[in-house]
């Protein structure tokens, strides 16, 4: 676990060390643990991002890399250009041409999406399908066509939620039904159920986490909602966002873009592979 001859452990794999040591003892790693928190190397201001990419030293301490971590520059409200050169760059995305415009533009949109609600700072792989979708030449995987989810409350049994799903992938046109302990989980599993004869690794994605939160509570039961979700492939996880006035709504985007951004990554993972061919 990163113990090395001697009992020391070694600082490139002190990240390694913590999370493996929180997944023993079932707890969610500190977000705000020195070093080895998801927030220590995080960058969020304009401002400070422009100073990180002239000279990181300013304002870290020591190189994550010392500790087996990465430097993360958020997208938010308070993004600006440098936030989004970062981050396209990390991604190995490429503007063609009106480069500078083309980062105020995402930089504009990132402060719209976060004031209705969006937020990217903790989900980036949706951030990374909005890039390519506006930007780059993603397409998408499916279509939703029809869904409905309701509440099947037979007596003398607990309740359960059921998805009804339609969607087209190629033209062709899948119609499956799924049961669950609630709405995401009947969706997850309709949805999954739907693309396994196009996608078979669709089977390896689980949820790991999920998050629901009210945005304003003013609008009472008819308020926007957040849903965030984290999935996992057993190799690595990632997160998405969905917003919406409908829990049911907000909970499909963060699921489609979850599913989709599996396979796009298996789909560039196997371009670069042939590429290095």
């Amino acid at each position: 676990m990163g113990c090395e001859s001697g009992g020391d452990i070694d600082p490139a794999r002190l990240t390694e060390f913590s999370r493996e040591f929180s997944e023993v003892l079932n707890m969610q790693p500190d977000s705000c643990a020195p070093y080895v928190g998801k927030s220590a190397f995080a960058h969020k201001g304009g401002v400070h991002v422009n100073v990180i990419m002239k000279n990181a030293a300013l304002y870290e301490h020591i190189e994550p890399e010392t500790v087996g971590y990465i430097r993360r520059v958020l997208i938010s409200d308070l993004s600006g250009k440098s936030n989004i050169d970062y981050k396209t760059g990390e991604l190995g995305f490429k503007f063609s041409d009106n480069k500078d415009g083309k980062s105020r533009e995402l930089a504009q949109w990132a402060e719209i999406m976060e004031h209705n609600g969006y937020q990217f700072d903790g989900a980036e792989a949706s951030f990374e399908l909005v890039i390519q979708e506006q930007f780059g030449d993603y397409k998408s995987y499916f279509e939703r066509a029809d869904i409905d989810v309701h509440i099947d409350s037979t007596k003398d049994k607990l309740p359960r939620a059921v998805a009804t799903l339609k969607v087209e992938v190629d033209g062709q046109t899948e119609h499956t039904a799924a049961e669950g302990v609630g709405p995401l989980h009947a969706m997850d599993v309709a949805l999954r159920k739907a693309l396994l004869r196009f996608f078979p690794s669709v089977a390896q994605v689980k949820l790991a986490d999920c998050k629901v939160r009210v945005l304003d509570g003013s609008g009472g039961t008819s308020s926007k909602v957040r849903v965030l979700i984290t999935s996992s492939d057993g190799r690595r996880s990632w997160s998405t966002v969905g917003v919406s006035e409908n829990i049911i709504e907000a909970s499909w985007l963060a699921l489609r873009d979850s599913l989709s951004y599996h396979l796009y990554s298996l789909e560039t993972a196997e371009m670069s592979q042939l590429e290095e061919h």
